[in-house]
């Protein structure tokens, strides 16, 4: 099964998606395309709200962050509603603490659609958010009549295309290639612009649609955000481009 892979993200976030990769001889490269920053922010308005909801890993660690520095601690009385089984690891693992709801697709739409159904038209949500754009939750969960106030607690700061296209001359030469977001899309995207001949995995359905829209068609999707679930859809990808080639 060969073919390079090209993950678009910190080798050191990456840790079990390595061993998992090189248990099965993937040769993998990999180009960090964007970075977070967090933010400081203002914790006090935590308080009044019953209910919180996280739609990123990061969320969780830029409030966690935001209140471990203002001395805060998260209110026992919030109920939590997470963006899939990989965020609520990351809220038990900060704040011990177990999600009081998970949506079983790990994206913003089906977690809005999830708290839609069980809570009343108004219920106030604070959404420790990303920084600067709207996001496929803060939509939905108004027009389903939920009512979101953002906390901005991280920002994410696509690298320059032109360090991008320092450390990688293109996107030739790999057979896949691995997004984790919409932003690492627009931000790959402008350093090296779509169509690529490669195969596009997404990490869940919002990163799929935004590769969608550069105009690829070679995408596929990996059933959840686990390093087995990535690894299975790398290998997926490699063995049909192999399939392809030798045909």
């Amino acid at each position: 099964m060969p073919g390079r892979v090209l993950i678009l993200r910190d080798k050191a976030l990456c840790a079990e998606l390595i061993r998992e990769l090189d248990a099965n001889g993937v040769d993998c490269t990999f180009l960090p395309v964007t970075n977070t920053e967090f933010l400081a922010a203002d914790v006090k308005q935590l308080f009044k709200y019953n209910w919180i909801a996280f739609t990123s890993a990061n969320g969780v660690r830029g409030l966690f962050r935001a209140l471990k520095t203002s001395a805060h601690v998260l209110p026992l009385n919030i109920k939590i509603a997470a963006v899939g089984k990989a965020t609520a690891e990351v809220i038990h693992e900060l704040f011990s603490r177990s999600a009081d709801v998970v949506s079983e697709i790990a994206d913003g739409t089906h977690l809005a659609q999830t708290l839609s159904k069980s809570l009343p038209a108004g219920t106030e949500i604070l959404y420790p958010s990303p920084a600067g754009h709207d996001t496929e939750f803060t939509k939905i969960a108004r027009q389903e009549g939920l009512h979101i106030d953002c906390l901005p607690v991280y920002k994410t700061v696509p690298v320059e295309d032109t360090v991008l296209r320092e450390q990688l001359e293109s996107a030739a030469g790999f057979a896949a290639a691995v997004f984790y977001a919409p932003s690492a899309v627009r931000a790959f995207g402008k350093a090296f612009p779509a169509p690529w001949n490669l195969t596009a995995i997404a990490i869940g359905p919002s990163t799929q649609k935004a590769l969608a829209e550069t105009g690829h068609k070679n995408i596929s999707m990996s059933q959840d955000t686990y390093s087995l679930a990535i690894s299975r859809a790398v290998r997926e990808a490699l063995e049909l481009e192999w399939g392809h080639t030798h045909a």
